[in-house]
């Protein structure tokens, strides 16, 4: 069962993505990122992750994927 992530902490000098989750396979894809099973290394705990490529995001792609953050982050559910 995947669950939903708090956070992921990867600034100012914590724990970086990659030395907490283990990528596993792709779940699925769209124009401007990808998700992909990952397993917490230390716990076993197995999440979907969405990978964002920012390189050509629009002004207005960005505002709304910090929108999407901001509305994922207020959700309580595995």
């Amino acid at each position: 069962m995947l669950k939903k992530m708090k956070s992921v902490l990867d600034i100012g000098g914590r724990r970086t993505f990659r030395s907490t989750y283990a990528l596993g396979e792709l779940l699925g894809a769209g124009a401007f990122s990808t998700v992909r099973r990952c397993v917490h290394k230390y716990n076993g705990t197995q999440y979907a992750v969405k990978i964002v490529s920012r390189l050509d995001l629009s002004e207005e792609a960005e505002e709304a994927l910090r929108e999407e953050v901001n509305i994922l982050q207020q959700l309580d559910s595995p």
